[in-house]
């Protein structure tokens, strides 16, 4: 009987010394091939960045531009479709790069949207403050947990088309005929202020999650107002939001409705000229819809305008 215990230990510590050599090599070899990281400034080829110092606003903005494919700087007879997207830091990044693959002609011989400029706006992060954003985007003031916040809307879309606009159209060829604008949540409350009260400032409108419930609807007060005074509205208008937004505990954040409501109110004015459509991305949150309503958004507002590549 001991014999044969001595047997099994013996194989237990075979096998036990077997595995202890394999980590050993495996860790070995690990620490032999690992590489070495360290920090770097985090650059991107194609992107041309601007610190925007504007008067108007007393205030500084970072500015980055793509270019479109095949953009010669010498050829100072074209102009382009120019694309803003407000909340620059975030979506810029994370859609500006897809607007530009979009622009490339596929093997079909066809881009899915025309060769345009593509501009991202937003603080500086490194002096990023929320309330410089909540004041830029939207049109009233409110008090919300003691404080009053909000209300400087018409002066930032001076400051778009007053001082951006035309420092983007002078220096690289932008198309004062053509300009588009994409905001999303406090950025599509903007986008929506905008449409209704200097709708000439843009042609083509994507609207994601608009925050229609600042100021006890007061966006719907304004289309309403606008309605009454005009018998057209000669645009391009998107809207999305996701499936999942749903009103919260406090009435607020209510995306899939505030859309639909819109919507609905629009297509009602039988404005002759109007492009309109709505889009509930299913299974998609407020942050997750940004970037499928963008880009089906732009392909629905200047899908007109693409065509086969000469």
């Amino acid at each position: 009987m001991m014999n044969h215990f001595l047997k099994i230990t013996k194989k237990i510590s075979l096998k036990t010394s077997i595995l202890i050599s394999v980590l050993l090599g495996f860790f070995t070899s690990y620490a032999v091939i690992a590489g070495t990281a360290v920090n770097n400034e985090f650059s991107r080829a194609g992107v041309l960045s601007h610190v925007y110092s504007s008067n108007l606003l007393a205030r500084d903005y970072v500015i980055d531009v793509i270019l479109p494919p095949g953009f010669n700087p010498q050829d100072q007879d074209k102009k382009y479709p120019v694309i803003y997207i407000l909340d620059g830091y975030v979506h810029f990044p994370m859609t500006g790069f897809n607007m530009y693959l979009e622009q490339l002609v596929g093997d079909d011989g066809a881009s899915k949207t025309p060769k345009a400029i593509v501009v991202g706006i937003e603080q500086p992060i490194m002096k990023y403050d929320w309330k410089i954003r909540t004041l830029d985007m939207t049109p009233t003031e409110i008090e919300k947990n003691g404080n009053v916040i909000g209300g400087g809307a018409d002066k930032f879309l001076s400051f778009l088309n007053d001082e951006l606009k035309p420092f983007i159209n002078s220096t690289y060829s932008g198309d004062v005929n053509d300009q588009t604008i994409l905001g999303h949540s406090l950025g599509g409350l903007f986008t929506l202020y905008t449409l209704f009260s200097q709708p000439e400032s843009f042609d083509r409108y994507v609207i994601g999650s608009p925050t229609t419930w600042w100021d006890d609807d007061y966006i719907f007060e304004l289309e309403d107002d606008f309605s009454e005074g005009n018998v057209d509205l000669k645009k391009h208008v998107y809207l999305f939001v996701g499936g999942d937004e749903v009103c919260n505990s406090d009435g607020e954040l209510c995306g899939v409705a505030g859309v639909r409501k819109m919507t609905r109110k629009l297509k009602s004015r039988g404005y002759a000229s109007l492009n309109v459509t709505k889009k509930v991305f299913k299974n998609e949150h407020h942050n997750s819809v940004v970037a499928p309503g963008y880009d089906q958004g732009l392909k629905f507002v200047m899908g007109r305008l693409t065509r086969k590549s000469k």
